[in-house]
């Protein structure tokens, strides 16, 4: 039997009645710049996502006569590559009772249902909104020591990955691969110094420093973000990305990449620019973490200003103006981003295909949004993320890091 998680003495709230697709989206996208600017296409049904890419136009030139172009004759190159779906789901509960007691006070602000639905909702885009820069291994921090059920993370600024009520894994692989047995929840977060505390430790098997923490279900299950895409680190030949091997062209299949920790991040964002330029490509934006943003404002001295967001959110997103090979680059402040990488892109080279009416969505397949529990007086509501990350032209992707 499923019980609900959520009652009249745990979330003291009311009801709002219905969810448009509209206000579905603008709940999973508000605060996260990059998810909210990012194209989205409905993608077409079937086992997976296919895309082409096109690395090299057709050779057949030659000089002084016809039949050196023709003995040069070359197809156009390029390569398919093979993507699948991701799935995330959403669900929650309210018990019966709860729901009528709630009911009874219409003069409330904010109820039950739609203080939960929204939590949900917030919490599957912000897993979108994360994974889009990452590689889709799903890992959200590693520990460094433990005391007790507190554990000590090694970065500060993964702390904010975790909630209170997650529910976590552990493994001593990055990559998720051979998870330690058991999970525990997160009860409690300590930003200040890189804590989170958990309910019972124990019951993650042989669990120990260095170990990577994951959410429950997620580890090698995320979506294979521009981590993955365009990596900071090169492809490896033999190594297959969704079907391609990339190290035929690597910066034309996998983006441009500059590793050094010697230069502040504007002068990388401009050598990246230029080496895009070098291939065709004129980047559009550049994005960085928050306090690296912030750094760059106060050693450029740059005027901060604020993109609209769109929907109804009532903040906008900040960027400055960097000039770069010519041509001034908007620069956004995204904490979604790997805080020790910077990434530029032209916008119109990568999107997020998707199954449903929109991105993350209330399942109502039929017809329904609340559904009534079997054997329990309470319903439930379920919702979905159905996609993943597409990048249909990598060359212009760039990836750097920088003086920290």
């Amino acid at each position: 039997m499923t019980t609900a998680a959520s009652t009249s003495t745990t979330v003291a709230y009311v009801f709002r009645r219905r969810y448009s697709d509209a206000q579905v989206a603008d709940v999973t996208m508000r605060d996260h710049p990059t998810y909210q600017r990012l194209s989205k296409v409905m993608g077409l049904g079937g086992q997976d996502f296919v895309y082409a890419v096109t690395t090299g136009d057709p050779q057949g030139v030659g000089n002084g006569a016809l039949s050196n172009a023709q003995f040069a004759d070359e197809t156009l190159k390029g390569e398919q590559f093979v993507c699948t779906d991701v799935l995330k789901y959403g669900y929650i509960t309210i018990d019966g009772p709860s729901l009528l007691r709630n009911q009874a006070f219409q003069g409330k602000i904010i109820d039950l249902v739609t203080r939960t639905t929204d939590g949900v909702l917030r919490t599957i885009g912000s897993d979108v909104a994360f994974d889009i820069f990452r590689d889709g291994n799903g890992k959200l921090g590693r520990r460094a020591s433990i005391s007790g059920n507190i554990v000590t993370l090694t970065d500060a600024t993964d702390v904010d990955k975790f909630k209170r009520g997650m529910t976590v894994i552990a493994s001593a692989n990055a990559s998720g691969t051979s998870p330690r047995a058991g999970q525990a929840k997160v009860t409690k977060i300590d930003r200040a110094n890189k804590k989170i505390t958990l309910d019972d430790q124990s019951t993650i098997t042989l669990f120990a420093d260095n170990d990577y923490l994951f959410r429950y279900g997620t580890a090698q299950n995320a979506i294979q973000g521009m981590g993955a895409c365009t990596p900071l680190v090169a492809p490896t030949s033999g190594v297959l990305f969704r079907n391609v091997e990339r190290t035929n062209d690597t910066e034309a299949l996998a983006g441009t990449r500059i590793d050094d920790t010697t230069r502040f991040p504007e002068e990388m964002i401009g050598d990246l620019a230029v080496q895009l330029s070098l291939m065709g490509k004129r980047i559009d934006r550049a994005t960085v973490y928050p306090t690296v943003f912030q750094s760059m404002v106060k050693r450029l001295g740059a005027k901060v200003t604020y993109m609209t967001p769109g929907g109804t959110a009532n903040i906008g997103f900040q960027e400055l103006m960097l000039h770069a090979a010519g041509y001034a680059v908007p620069v956004t402040s995204d904490p979604d981003i790997v805080p020790s990488e910077l990434r530029v892109w032209d916008e119109t080279s990568h999107n997020l295909t998707y199954l449903g009416p929109t991105v993350v969505h209330l399942i109502r397949d039929d017809g329904l949004v609340r559904r009534a529990q079997t054997g329990n007086d309470g319903f439930e509501i379920r919702s979905r993320f159905q996609g993943n990350y597409l990048q249909p032209d990598p060359a212009a992707h760039g990836v750097g890091s920088f003086l920290a």
